[in-house]
């Protein structure tokens, strides 16, 4: 048997070898100058001026050592052009070695000739600072060199054609060199399983015949039956000199399964995700085609799982000691220590599986293997609409990728958690939800303030969940008495300069306030501001977004604020007008000047106005809602005109008229209730006497 070894970087050995040698050209320089300055007399301190192009020159005999070291190295690569061109075999780790202690000797004696015709003047004892400090220093040097030569060999790729077979298949493993050159033999191993050894994994046998290696760069294995690792090397010479082992390489089997996966992904796609779902809930298809010395079952019983979902890897078979292997998507091979618990011999993956390959190993034998998917889902959760007046409905709907039969539908109201810096909110069902809903909607009655939700979706028996959505808010520009929300200065836009002020008021002495910016993401006060008691002061770094506070059981009114980087910005009202009150609009300059030929917009139309520089509605309506904007000149007769952003003017009807509204409608209900009671009453009075009247002319 042979071990595999495994080899560093051959470039960053390289660039070891080179720092190396410059560590002692630079020690050579500086040492000579401290010490030259320092026993230099007095008349003959003109003389160091030359100091300074000496450095120049140590620089260059570095680099006669780096383009030495870089000779070697190109020997190294185009060893085999050389090897082809002069029909000799070249041992490049040694020509390698011996370039690369040229360079240090060469750096030795160029220094130390050099410094005996300069610095002689000087009395300066040169060998002092151009010699090694030791005999071991210099070892340790030619030790890092020979380490460089030894990592450049070769490593071959092993490739296997086909990956997955049927018991009985013929395959293929092809061994690559570069660059190509005559004289290679090629060697075939057997990867073992070796369960005492950690870190290696695998111990080598030569398969069948392969003592002497095969001229060609292929080999054919018939009548694969059992999922197999394998790997390749090469060598040439008398000694032999050889590359490194490639990477191990394996051929899976795992049954009927895997060959019907393979031409349905060729085949049509509908028909593919139609059978796939079908053999996948099949209890036969994971396990089919097992080797009975070592089979692999995994649990639950099908090829595609959810990330919330743990597995189980059950190894059995004519062993007594068992690993799981997984070979990801990336091609990492890596053992169930890393991503799950092995016991006896199952391994639980308690939901850290990801996609790839698994199979059982014991001493001997590998098992079926399974190419298991993870599906990480998340469900995007939307809202309509966004913005609210109190009583409104607003309907919420989840939608899941690749949506298919059995899902139901978790729906959660979101709760502040100010203890908890990163995740913000905890998760409430709302009412009903425990058992979840078969359709993928699910409507609010009677929204009164800004709140959160979330969902999520889940089927089979025991449940297998898909992550939470996002967390999407219905915002209420209302002002709740419990929990609401003041900007300073008073209005809806700002310019880029400006400070503002959020202040929180309500039932709570803890506050903090939120954000979701352009970009859909969450933020806290501390990441744009500074919380301060109830109050978060932005100190300019504001951005534009919708803004609210949070106590732990309260969300206040939102105020959706535009930070202007212009020079011109809308004034309007953070909180909707009251039906039937005025409302004024102005344009601010940001230098404070007065603005000339002010005009108001509409949702995009000019609003006629015979008052220049504001707007005035004297008695707003719900028509009055919409997107408005001003645009304006800074003198008369100027050509630039510059236009403020779009700011929601939002109107809300009189409390008074709501709370009436409110008990309208069972107070109408209770006087028709009450006047079908009475006439029922009557009704049955007359037809009561009139049976009486009857029984006594009897």
């Amino acid at each position: 048997m042979q071990n595999t070894k495994k080899i560093n970087n051959p470039k960053k050995l390289n660039a070891i070898c080179f720092f190396n040698v410059n560590l002692h050209v630079s020690g050579c320089s500086s040492v000579l100058m401290e010490e030259a300055s320092q026993n230099a007399p007095h008349q003959q301190k003109q003389k160091l001026e030359n100091l300074t192009s000496d450095i120049l020159l140590w620089s260059l005999h570095f680099h006669i050592s780096l383009h030495v070291s870089h000779l070697s190295n190109c020997l190294l690569t185009r060893s085999g052009i050389i090897s082809h061109k002069l029909s000799v075999s070249v041992d490049v780790r040694m020509g390698h070695t011996l370039f690369g202690a040229l360079g240090l000797f060469c750096e030795y004696f160029l220094c130390l000739n050099h410094s005996f015709h300069r610095y002689n003047f000087l009395n300066v004892e040169v060998n002092s600072f151009c010699q090694f400090d030791d005999v071991s220093h210099f070892i340790l040097a030619l030790n890092i060199l020979l380490y460089c030569g030894h990592a450049q060999d070769p490593r071959p790729v092993l490739t296997v054609s086909p990956s997955w077979t049927s018991p009985g298949d013929s395959v293929t493993l092809t061994c690559s060199v570069g660059p190509l050159s005559a004289g290679w033999r090629f060697f075939w191993y057997k990867a073992v399983p070796d369960l005492s050894d950690y870190y290696k994994y695998y111990t080598l046998e030569l398969l069948a015949g392969g003592t002497t290696g095969t001229e060609q760069d292929s080999y054919i294995l018939h009548g694969q039956t059992h999922t197999a690792g394998y790997v390749c090397r090469a060598g040439r010479g008398d000694p032999v000199f050889y590359t490194q082992y490639s990477d191990v390489k394996f051929v899976w089997s795992g049954g009927e399964f895997v060959q019907t996966f393979i031409f349905l992904h060729k085949g049509i796609n509908v028909l593919f995700v139609l059978t796939l779902f079908v053999l996948c809930v099949s209890p036969n298809d994971v396990s089919s085609g097992v080797n009975p010395a070592a089979s692999l079952t995994v649990s639950p019983h099908r090829l595609q799982h959810f990330s919330t979902e743990s597995l189980s890897l059950i190894c059995e078979g004519n062993s007594t000691e068992w690993r799981v292997i997984k070979v990801d998507e990336d091609g990492k091979r890596s053992t169930c220590y890393y991503w799950g618990e092995m016991t006896g011999s199952t391994c639980n993956t308690d939901t850290r599986a990801s996609s790839g390959v698994y199979w059982c190993e014991s001493v001997t034998q590998s098992s079926n293997a399974a190419n298991i998917t993870i599906h990480n889902p998340q469900p995007v959760l939307t809202v309509s609409p966004s913005w609210t007046s109190p009583g409104d409905s607003v309907t919420l709907t989840c939608s899941v990728e690749h949506p298919s039969a059995g899902w139901r539908f978790f729906w959660y109201n979101v709760v502040p958690d100010l203890t908890d810096y990163y995740t913000y909110y905890t998760f409430e069902l709302l009412a009903g939800g425990t058992n979840g809903t078969e359709q993928d909607s699910y409507i609010l009655h009677g929204q009164t303030h800004t709140a959160g939700y979330v969902c999520r979706a889940g089927r089979g028996d025991p449940v297998s969940y898909t992550q939470y959505s996002d967390v999407k808010f219905v915002w209420s520009g209302g002002v709740n008495p419990a929990a609401s929300l003041t900007v300073s200065p008073h209005r809806l836009q700002h310019f880029s300069t400006e400070s503002l002020s959020l202040i929180c008021e309500g039932n709570s002495t803890e506050w903090r306030v939120m954000t979701v910016d352009e970009d859909g993401d969450v933020s806290t006060c501390s990441n744009w501001g500074e919380m301060t008691g109830s109050t978060c002061n932005t100190n300019t770094r504001a951005r534009s977004g919708v803004y609210w506070c949070e106590s732990v059981t309260q969300f206040s009114n939102a105020a959706n604020i535009t930070i202007h980087s212009g020079d011109v910005i809308l004034v309007s009202p953070v909180r909707p007008v009251t039906e039937g009150h005025s409302v004024t609009l102005g344009c601010k300059l940001r230098t404070e000047n007065l603005l000339y030929n002010v005009d108001f917009y509409k949702n995009n139309t000019i609003i006629p106005n015979p008052v220049r520089g504001e707007l005035l509605i004297s008695a707003v309506t719900k028509s009055d809602e919409g997107f408005y904007k001003c645009r304006g000149r800074k003198s008369p007769q100027g050509l630039e005109t510059l236009t403020s952003a779009e700011s929601w003017l939002s109107v809300k009807y009189p409390e008074e008229a709501a709370s009436s509204s409110v008990f309208l409608v069972p107070l109408v209900v209770g006087l028709v209730s009450g006047v079908l009671l009475i006439i029922l009453l009557l009704l049955f009075l007359r037809r009561y006497r009139k049976s009486e009247g009857e029984i006594f002319s009897f």
